[in-house]
């Protein structure tokens, strides 16, 4: 696969109360691999202009996010793993767990696809479920 890649970013949350939000994005990222293990490189934008960088790690059946800029966080995926970590704002850490249910990582020649599904707790409680869809394309190859 090329280094530039283009990403499609699916993200489904639901609140305890049963409340949903869907969010897509189409970004530019960069793709690489190292002894075995697979990065991409991207980043985001906020509503307040603000970047956040990501990266997203992956080798056999587990997924790093680390995501750092206007927030820092790190997430590690994998089946059945409870991880816990910080999230970093400018209003100070929260304490999070991410619980994760699924991970689903399937590589083809021109495209891969990641697909997340997990929970964020904290102290025992459920803050929000989410499914995370990852869709990796060479640039050559999107119509």
């Amino acid at each position: 696969m090329t280094k530039d890649v283009l990403l499609r970013l699916q993200s489904e949350q639901t609140a305890p109360t049963g409340e949903k939000e869907f969010v897509t994005s189409e970004l530019v990222a960069e793709y690489y691999e190292r002894d075995d293990v697979r990065y991409l490189l991207y980043e985001e934008t906020g509503e307040d202009g603000q970047v956040v960088k990501n990266r997203l790690k992956w080798k056999k059946g587990r997924v790093e996010l680390t995501r750092r800029g206007a927030v820092g966080l790190q997430m590690v995926f994998e089946q059945e793993l409870r991880y816990a970590t910080q999230y970093q704002t400018p209003y100070g850490n929260f304490p999070l767990d991410v619980c994760t249910e699924s991970v689903e990582i399937l590589e083809k020649t021109h495209q891969i696809s990641i697909s997340l599904c997990y929970s964020l707790e904290t102290g025992n409680e459920l803050l929000s479920r989410h499914k995370i869809s990852f869709f990796i394309t060479e640039r050559l190859f999107v119509k």
